[in-house]
């Protein structure tokens, strides 16, 4: 019957009688033959056996200005170049660049287009996908700067983590307060700056918590000496006695008025002496009538101390009256002999002395040898 029809002339009808057949190539050259171009590629276009069909029907659609049907039928071929320059053609550039990205491997072109399309996002998204967050940036930053803020400050953090010092400059200018600035220098491991930020802001504490935890004693002590509360210069003090600086934490300690501490600063400076005098001033003055009796063994504990120290430095005296303080309170005995009565007894030519162990504390003496 299209055979017949061909004959007689008509190829448009005979060209029809195919494509009902789904006999779509034949149409095509027949609508070709008949100068029914747009019937032509849109069966060739129909061909599912034969991609040289899509070609024919691509570049009859650009012959006759579709470029949009030709690109997605060079897309089904595979011909990515002329597929994505049929999409520029056709006006659709972010279908275009899709072709650039995804089958070209072109980011620079695909984000030009992507851009040109006014999407801005999608072109730095690429670029940064390639490395190149720079670019990205200063993409962002052109189109509008307060719209992609976030995204903006994400690649600032991927340049600043492959050590771009402008990035970091730019991130420290539009950090939000003193705890943001600290963190960015914590990223990259710069923990003395991020210490310095945290003080400025009042935050001291982990200041030095973050410096002790780095292991930069050194600066830790820098900040604090600079710090006049009496939490940070205990803390100080402490740190000082860690470095084994005893004249200066004993200076740290004396300000605080920590006479405790202090001695035991003077102690490990060799003078016992005034060390004693300090612990023993000390705990005079915490007598009182009544204590308890976790009370009276601290203060127990302090007098033993100064004896200890006063006994070092050969003062019997100042020894022995502490030390019989802290026998005391340490439910001590302390032990004497006394002659009683006080007098000699003369017995067969000899003169002896009758003499008893006496307890002046309020310890029990349990077992007693002479």
């Amino acid at each position: 019957a299209a055979a017949r029809l061909v004959h007689a002339g008509e190829l448009v009808a005979a060209a029809d009688l195919y494509a009902e057949h789904a006999l779509f190539f034949r149409a095509g050259r027949l609508y070709e033959e008949a100068g029914a171009m747009a019937q032509a590629a849109a069966a060739y276009a129909r061909d599912e056996e034969q991609p040289s069909s899509w070609r024919k029907a691509a570049a009859l659609y650009l012959e006759h200005d579709d470029p949009a049907a030709a690109a997605a039928l060079l897309e089904r071929t595979g011909d990515w170049v002329d597929a994505a320059q049929a999409w520029e053609q056709a006006g659709a550039l972010a279908k275009a660049a899709d072709v650039y990205a995804a089958d070209l491997n072109e980011p620079h072109k695909a984000a030009q287009l992507y851009r040109d399309a006014g999407m801005p996002l999608a072109a730095a998204e690429l670029l940064a996908a390639a490395g190149e967050y720079a670019a990205a940036i200063d993409l962002l930053v052109a189109a509008d700067a307060k719209a992609h803020a976030g995204k903006i400050r994400t690649y600032r953090r991927r340049l600043l983590d492959q050590g771009d010092r402008r990035a970091l400059g730019d991130l420290l200018a539009e950090a939000a307060g003193y705890e943001e600035r600290a963190e960015i220098y914590m990223s990259i491991e710069e923990w003395t700056k991020a210490a310095e930020v945290l003080a400025e802001g009042g935050n001291w504490e982990l200041a030095v918590e973050l410096l002790l935890d780095r292991k930069r004693l050194d600066h830790a002590i820098a900040l604090l000496e600079r710090r006049a509360e009496p939490a940070a210069q205990a803390q100080l003090a402490g740190l000082l006695c860690k470095q084994l600086r005893w004249r200066e934490a004993h200076g740290v300690y004396h300000t605080l008025g920590d006479r405790e501490s202090a001695a035991v600063c003077l102690e490990k400076l060799g003078r016992y002496s005034e060390a004693a005098q300090r612990l023993e001033e000390l705990a005079s003055a915490r007598e009182a009538p009544r204590l308890s009796q976790a009370e009276e063994m601290d203060l127990g504990a302090l007098f033993d101390r100064a004896a200890r120290l006063y006994r070092a430095e050969f003062r019997r005296a100042d020894f022995e009256r502490c030390k019989r303080k802290a026998n005391h309170y340490m439910r001590r005995p302390w032990l004497v002999l006394e002659i009683v009565p006080p007098r000699a007894i003369y017995v067969e030519r000899a003169n002896v002395l009758a003499v008893v162990i006496a307890n002046q504390s309020r310890g029990i003496a349990y077992d007693v040898k002479l």
